[in-house]
């Protein structure tokens, strides 16, 4: 504001015969070091506030040009740090991130939850675990959280069940960790753990879709048809009203919402449903829904791959011997490499059906288990 001012003043009055100070040179009495220390010092402030607008925005790839230019300028400012490694996170360039916090492991902020979040999404789980130990930072409940995400990827579902229920009892705001205690039980192959749980707190039903879900996982597991299509139903209808008010789409709109990508994990899971059922009626209604989310691989908006992946396998499975051929070139997409560690020990081998919702340690976003 400043220096704009300064501008409009220098332009009132075109007869003025003094001409102001050159941009950039020094007020009179002012001694060239001290110029440039306080020049130096607006153009970091500068460079800062930018990185702030940009991070509100979440233009986080214009961020982090500026964030290596802040810390040109002050490369020992633990707050410019922090704004690369944020920008870098965010950006999901998780090895960049990581060779960062590596390079300041002997500084006073050594990141080291930040190093264990980068070690946890390069699937390094043993390492994320040992850099959490040593994390000093005082944030109990982040600390928690990352490493019941840890251990929940690591297969330990048992211990990862009873540090979200131990953290939602110590939160019940918190309903992500309820979300996530029962995606654990479902995991485990717990189902009974998992509707005790929701049998405690059924009223939230009301309000979440994830816990719908989850809770559907429970009962298809235990050959619950009915319950699992009803919990599917309410799951579907919250979603689809969350997305039209986030969306601001109108009633008659509601057709649009078919082939959005938050509903396709419900919709897999629900042809799950009726492919157990057995009939010829319901396998081919369960084709129909596989048929239409696989035709959306490759879309910008795509579903998650978990979900292309259990909609392949499945479809594969129902197949007719004349269709085989076709159907088995679907197979590859399950067995990419992205895949290893995104689907749970239980449903890697047969991804017989949809995996449960897993709330993600960091953002604490709503999306299918990463």
């Amino acid at each position: 504001q400043a220096s704009l001012a300064q501008r409009a003043g220098a332009g009132v009055g075109h007869r003025r015969r003094c001409r102001a100070p050159r941009r950039g040179a020094p007020p009179a009495g002012m001694a060239d070091k001290e110029y440039a220390e306080d020049h130096a010092a607006e153009q970091f402030e500068t460079t800062m506030s930018t990185i702030r607008r940009y991070f509100e925005r979440e233009q986080f790839d214009k961020a982090l040009p500026l964030c290596n230019k802040a810390l040109e300028m002050r490369p020992d400012c633990a707050v410019a740090r922090r704004c690369k490694i944020f920008a870098l996170l965010n950006l999901s360039r998780w090895t960049d991130a990581l060779q960062v916090c590596d390079k300041l492991s002997c500084s006073q902020d050594s990141f080291r939850f930040e190093k264990a979040y980068c070690q946890y999404r390069l699937n390094k789980f043993a390492e994320a675990l040992d850099a959490l130990k040593k994390d000093d930072s005082g944030d109990v409940a982040r600390h928690k959280k990352l490493e019941a995400q840890i251990r929940y990827r690591m297969g330990d579902y048992e211990t990862c069940a009873k540090m979200y229920e131990e953290l939602y009892e110590e939160d019940q705001e918190e309903t992500g960790c309820l979300v996530n205690a029962l995606a654990s039980h479902v995991s485990g192959g717990c189902g009974e753990e998992a509707m005790r749980l929701m049998g405690d707190n059924e009223s939230l039903l009301e309000s979440s879709y994830e816990l719908n879900f989850n809770l559907a996982c429970a009962y298809l597991d235990k050959g619950k048809l009915d319950k699992a299509e009803e919990c599917l139903e309410d799951a579907r209808r919250i979603c689809a009203e969350e997305i039209m008010e986030a969306e601001e789409l109108a009633e008659e709109d509601v057709g649009q919402l078919d082939d959005h990508e938050e509903l396709a994990a419900i919709d897999v899971q629900r042809a799950c449903v009726l492919q157990r059922r057995g009939s010829q009626e319901d396998h081919e209604k369960a084709g129909e829904v596989y048929d239409r989310v696989l035709k959306r691989r490759g879309a910008a908006d795509s579903v998650d791959i978990t979900v292309l992946a259990v909609a392949s396998n499945n479809a594969v499975a129902m197949r007719s011997k004349g269709k085989l051929l076709d159907a088995l070139k679907r197979i590859n997409l399950a067995s990419k490499e992205s895949l290893e560690h995104k689907l749970t020990k239980k449903a890697a081998p047969p991804v017989r059906h949809q995996q449960v919702h897993l709330v993600d340690s960091r953002f604490q976003n709503r999306r299918s288990a990463a």
